[in-house]
C-alpha cells in the first residue's frame, strides 16, 4: 500500500488526551485533535483510541484481505473454478467482508488501494 496518511503508530498525548501525535523527523507531529467540549462524554476517549490505532486498523484490515484473497483463489483452483478474469488479473474475493474490506481500504486511502 502507498500509504498517503502520516506514518503510524499513533498515540494519544499523555499530557493533552484531546491531541492524537505520529512520531516525525523533529519529534512528533499532531495527526489529529478532539474537541474540549464534552470531553467528559464517555465516547471522546474512545474516538481518540479509534483514531490513534487507525494505522494499525488499516494496516491489519489490507494484510487479512489478501491473506484471505489467496486462500479463496487456492480454494477455486482446487476446485476448477476460474481464478483470473480474462486480462489475466487475479479475480477478488466476493464474500460479503471481503467486500466490506475492499470499500473500508478504498475509503480510509482514497481510493489508492
Amino acid at each position: 500500500m502507498n500509504a498517503q496518511h502520516t506514518p503510524g503508530p499513533w498515540e494519544i498525548a499523555v499530557e493533552n488526551p484531546h491531541c492524537i501525535l505520529a512520531p516525525a523527523e523533529c519529534g512528533l507531529c499532531i495527526v489529529a485533535t478532539l474537541p474540549k467540549e464534552g470531553s467528559q462524554k464517555p465516547d471522546t476517549n474512545a474516538n481518540a483510541r479509534l483514531i490513534a490505532a487507525a494505522p494499525e486498523l488499516l494496516a491489519a484490515l489490507i494484510q487479512l484481505l489478501e491473506e484471505r484473497t489467496a486462500a479463496d483463489h487456492l480454494i477455486r483452483l482446487l476446485e476448477d473454478a476460474e481464478v483470473f478474469d480474462a486480462k489475466g488479473q487475479p479475480t477478488p474475493c466476493t464474500s460479503p467482508a471481503s467486500t466490506a474490506a475492499r470499500a473500508a481500504i478504498s475509503l480510509a486511502t482514497g481510493g489508492a488501494q
